[in-house]
């Protein structure tokens, strides 16, 4: 059977009721090659301005934004359109009916986790791109969303061979034919998201398709990383959110400290990009050892 007739929810998807008629309205604008920037500040609700005003006003463009025209210039169309569909898809992913096996809390809470550890691996690499990476690791795994939502059948033969022993994404694949890093992907590619957000979502989990002369390469690589770190820490963030959030000014010092000092022994005959792994690998290795000391300690402490 053709996947995307087993995954007949996928489709289904695209017709979800959307509560937020306005932010609909300016999706169809971003679509139109004919509207323009005032057009579009026209149909913006007082919600998406202060959305789009917050993105703008990140770090991560080096300016401040006082207003929306300037805003939406700012963000670009491509942006703005990625705001907006993540914002309507995790809202209505929230408001589904999920099945009793699937725990929605701890799978927010892995992505809020994976969220801050991108932040920091981008902040310690300098990165472009950081607010792309951090809205990756953010929904990074909603092709689960979508297998528990949309393909409860799928979800529950998934459930149980994982119980039997069998590795979840082995298990997505033998069910699926596909895993739900690529499901995620195809149903944003569905609602237009580029392959700059697609593809590293697709590969999340995919350890064979590291090409240093992808366009992508870096935001692949950190997410990757930033996923495995979650995987490890996220039953623990549960508890000690706020806490753990303090100990990553630290962990961003050293870090550059740690990348600074590579950079001066290896790029002398070598390029950035040939070694940016052992530079991921190195300082992973830091944070997941500065992590468990600090949960260790806070253990002790309670």
């Amino acid at each position: 059977m053709n996947i995307l007739d087993r995954l007949k929810g996928i489709d289904r998807v695209i017709d979800i009721p959307i509560v937020d008629v306005s932010a609909m309205r300016v999706i169809r604008l971003l679509d139109d090659p004919e509207s323009n920037f005032d057009q579009i500040c026209t149909q913006l609700s007082p919600g998406i301005m202060a959305k789009f005003l917050e993105m703008a006003n990140n770090a991560y463009y080096g300016r401040k934004v006082n207003n929306i025209e300037y805003a939406v210039r700012v963000l670009g169309y491509d942006r703005m359109k990625q705001i907006l569909v993540v914002s309507l898809l995790m809202e209505h992913f929230s408001k589904s009916d999920m099945p009793h096996d699937f725990n929605y809390q701890r799978f927010q809470g892995h992505a809020n986790l994976c969220a801050c550890i991108s932040r920091v691996f981008a902040e310690i690499f300098e990165m472009d791109g950081k607010e792309d990476l951090i809205t990756i690791s953010m929904i990074h795994d909603i092709g689960k969303l979508i297998i528990a939502v949309y393909c409860k059948d799928e979800f529950s033969l998934i459930e149980d061979l994982k119980k039997r022993g069998i590795p979840e994404i082995k298990a997505e694949k033998d069910v699926l034919g596909m895993d739900h890093a690529e499901v995620g992907a195809l149903l944003l590619k569905k609602f237009g998201i580029s392959d700059e957000i697609t593809e590293p979502i697709r590969v999340h989990h995919s350890y064979d398709s590291n090409n240093t002369e992808d366009k992508d390469y870096f935001l692949k690589m950190v997410l990757k990383q930033s996923v495995v770190i979650s995987d490890m820490f996220y039953k623990e963030w549960a508890l000690y959110c706020e806490e753990i959030k303090e100990v990553f000014d630290e962990i961003t010092i050293k870090g550059k400290e740690i990348r600074d000092e590579m950079v001066r022994d290896h790029m002398r005959d070598k390029g950035y990009r040939e070694i940016f792994p052992g530079l991921l690998r190195n300082i992973t290795v830091y944070i997941v050892e500065r992590l468990s000391k600090y949960l260790r300690k806070s253990f002790e402490l309670t």
